[in-house]
């Protein structure tokens, strides 16, 4: 029943310079620093809200189809250990590793 009063949801957020994300149509175009535009097919029961450029909310009555296209659109640009650019998960910390040092 919770999944059909109100519905299950998951929120990415993109990091990185120039990583954004808008949707047109049925397809949720994603520009995450590669030389094309990602582009990947909404679903009929999943719906997409993008309240800022480098925030995407994904919404659906089916738990297990919101987490597996937000694993979709996360494995696209996993983030990056170092900077932390990438998609993840809003709640989701990342720990940054230190570069190598010079002598």
């Amino acid at each position: 029943i919770s999944g059909v009063l109100n519905f299950f949801h998951r929120s990415l957020k993109l990091n990185g310079i120039g990583y954004k994300a808008h949707i047109e149509k049925k397809f949720l175009h994603l520009s995450l620093g590669f030389s094309h535009i990602v582009k990947i097919e909404i679903p009929n029961d999943i719906f997409i809200d993008i309240p800022k450029p480098n925030q995407v909310i994904i919404k659906g009555v089916s738990k297990q189809k919101v987490g597996q296209i937000s694993f979709i659109i996360k494995e696209k640009r996993l983030p990056e250990i170092y900077k932390g650019n990438g998609v993840k998960y809003d709640n989701e910390i990342i720990k940054l590793k230190l570069p190598k040092k010079s002598k």
